[in-house]
């Protein structure tokens, strides 16, 4: 708040109060300041203000993302400064510049314009100045100038060196970070013990930077350093203390409002996470932060945890999010180039630019490093995701295949066992047949009424072992690619038909059967009707069984459905105790049984339910139940009639 209380009129007040903003980590309110200061200078005519105010905001511009509008204030800067005699404001004004250029991808002109701060700082013997320069040239040196660490290294320990002599500790705290990332950026370069290696001479500076800036920096260099522990533990792969040191960057960034700062940490840690428990909803978590993920996010960053999501759908298995996100991998990759394309040449082509420059030669050189690093970038872009498209494809079709083999198998153990349930079932029927005959003539000659009971028990069991044959061949005659059987059935007469056979079953249990058509029901109808004689014989069979005392009601309803085709529906109700949901759950899995126990009341195979279920689909229809428990449920069967009843012959 104190800001806002400034003196309008007094532009080095202002200037000022940017700068002590910029160092406390808020640079939002230090590029306000400074726009005004720039503002006040130019109405008062003050050029030399007005050359402050452009380098202030040349560096804080450059942090906050704006490239452009950075290199168009350092310039403006620079012509007034550079008419003059060297001095530390031109070298810290060419180390601004050369990071701007850094962040636009210019490695060369990064490296010129740092190489120029630090002749100048060593001109004028500012050592802060050199310092400075010297960080910013061992850091764009190895940036992609053609020129490596070896020589960035040497660079950036001469600047500590020189930091540790001034008394304050932001020179040393910004060298030893430089320090920790460059040894960093040299591991993700190398594989194994050398990048371990590289990893362990980072760990010291890093830990010592953090302890600079616990010792009363600013909440952003505070931020900045434990982010950068954050990532040098998840290369070192601890996870625990990579989650901590995020945890408390994320915390700092929320607090201060450093916004770009704590989306990029936010990202790092759903990567984290997705390494720490690779389950689905991490992974759709990470994808769902690579979504919303602000295209200010350090491209580097989202393209590594890009390629970590997509080695997780990997190793889960699923092909199909694996290909999506390598798309997504490709379309980032190439919008980023376009973006910084564009920028490049809105840079390396300025007007202002190419006029003080005044040659055509250095422009076409330019042009041609701008057109070769375009096509460099398309080429290994286009290359990788060849690369991974193929190998994609190459595993679906190996997945494909394994899953027609697997099916292959499967149908023809399915085959083998019905075979088998077939044959058996017809072998033993055909000696038990002839049991049964033999037993019942016996009977018949018995005088012993006690020798007579028992016999009629033995024919009793033995036609109950045949009818559980019956049910056996039925449930595996039943096709459910069958064609059905052409003709009508009379619906009424059917259901009559089924309630002659089982009536003196229900009687014997003094059980009630009833049958009712409802009077809507239409004349013969285009259906199958042996099949749904067969699901009736099943469903009726099963309401008996299970059916104590009441009644077993068979019921038939038509249901037209306008434009669609009308369904018939069948019903089979009784009064029995209806169904728990651990049984309805089971009820028409075969040889599943309603009580599995050794102790269950009722007999049978588990096969009646499901072989209806089995003939209804093959009418292109369904199998369902109400269950009204305690009192008894419904279980219907509903088949669609596609062309409606017959029209009548009259």
């Amino acid at each position: 708040m104190a800001e806002a209380l400034l003196p309008a009129d007094d532009g080095r007040t202002l200037l000022a109060a940017a700068d002590a903003a910029r160092a406390r980590g808020a640079q939002r309110l230090a590029t306000d300041l400074a726009r005004q200061a720039l503002a006040l200078a130019e109405t008062q005519g003050d050029a030399d203000l007005a050359a402050d105010a452009q380098a202030l905001l040349a560096l804080l511009l450059v942090r906050l993302g704006d490239v452009e509008a950075a290199v168009a204030s350092g310039q403006r800067a620079l012509a007034h400064l550079a008419a003059g005699p060297p001095t530390a404001a031109l070298s810290r004004l060419h180390s601004n510049l050369s990071l701007a250029f850094e962040r636009a991808g210019l490695h060369t002109l990064a490296v010129q314009h740092a190489a120029s701060a630090l002749d100048i700082a060593r001109t004028v013997r500012d050592t802060a100045a050199e310092c400075w320069a010297l960080n910013r040239l061992g850091t764009a040196i190895g940036g992609g100038a053609g020129i490596g660490d070896d020589e960035g290294l040497p660079l950036l320990e001469e600047a500590l060196g020189l930091a540790r002599r001034l008394p304050g500790p932001t020179e040393t705290f910004a060298a030893l970070n430089n320090l920790a990332r460059r040894w960093m950026v040299r591991a993700d370069r190398l594989a194994g013990a050398d990048a371990r290696a590289a990893l362990q001479q980072a760990l010291p500076m890093a830990e010592a930077a953090m302890a600079i800036a616990e010792g009363g920096m600013p909440g952003f260099a505070l931020a900045t350093a434990a982010a950068n522990l954050g990532g040098l533990y998840q290369r070192l792969a601890d996870p625990g203390q990579a989650a901590a040191h995020y945890g408390r960057a994320l915390a700092l960034a929320r607090q201060e409002g450093y916004t770009g700062l704590a989306a990029t940490v936010e990202l790092a840690l759903a990567g984290l996470d997705l390494t720490i428990d690779p389950t689905p909803q991490a992974r759709a978590a990470l994808a769902g932060q690579l979504a919303r993920a602000d295209a200010g996010i350090d491209l580097d960053l989202r393209l590594q945890v890009r390629r970590s999501l997509i080695d997780a759908c990997r190793a889960a298995g699923d092909l199909a999010a694996a290909l999506a996100q390598l798309e997504h991998l490709h379309a980032e990759a190439m919008a980023d180039q376009a973006r910084r394309s564009d920028l490049q040449t809105r840079l390396l082509f300025n007007r202002t630019e190419l006029e003080q420059a005044r040659h055509a030669a250095e422009r076409a050189r330019l042009d041609a490093e701008l057109e070769r690093m375009r096509a460099d970038a398309e080429h290994r872009a286009a290359a990788q995701l060849a690369l991974d498209r193929d190998l994609l494809e190459h595993a679906v079709a190996a997945r494909t295949a394994e899953l027609v083999r697997a099916k292959a198998v499967a149908e023809a153990a399915n085959r083998a066992r019905s075979a088998f349930l077939s044959i058996v079932s017809h072998e033993l029927r055909t000696p038990l047949n002839g049991m049964l005959g033999m037993v019942e003539l016996a009977r018949r000659r018995a005088v012993d009424p006690r020798q007579s009971d028992q016999l009629a028990t033995a024919v009793a069991s033995g036609r109950h072992l045949n009818g559980l044959f019956d049910h056996i061949l039925n449930y595996v005659a039943a096709d459910t690619q069958a064609p059905p059987s052409a003709g009508a059935a009379d619906v009424p007469a059917l259901l009559e038909g089924v309630r002659q056979t089982w009536l003196p079953v229900a009687q014997a249990r003094g059980l009630v059967l009833d049958v009712h058509a409802d009077p809507a029901l239409p004349g013969p109808l285009p259906v199958d009707g042996p099949r749904l004689g067969q699901i009736l014989e099943a469903l009726v069979d099963n309401a008996i069984k299970f059916t104590s005392q009441g009644r077993v009601l068979l019921h038939a309803a038509w249901q037209p459905a306008g434009d669609r085709p009308a369904h018939l529906r069948l019903e089979v109700a009784d009064t029995g105790p209806g169904l728990t949901d651990d049984m309805q759950a089971r009820l028409f899995r075969p040889f599943e049984l309603g009580d599995p126990s050794s102790t269950r009341r009722h007999g049978g195979l588990g096969l009646g339910l499901a072989l209806a279920q089995r003939l209804a689909q093959g009418m292109g229809g369904q199998v369902g139940v109400d269950n009204h428990a305690p009192h008894g449920c419904t279980f219907w069967v509903s088949v669609p009639v596609p062309d409606g009843p017959p029209a009548s012959s009259d």
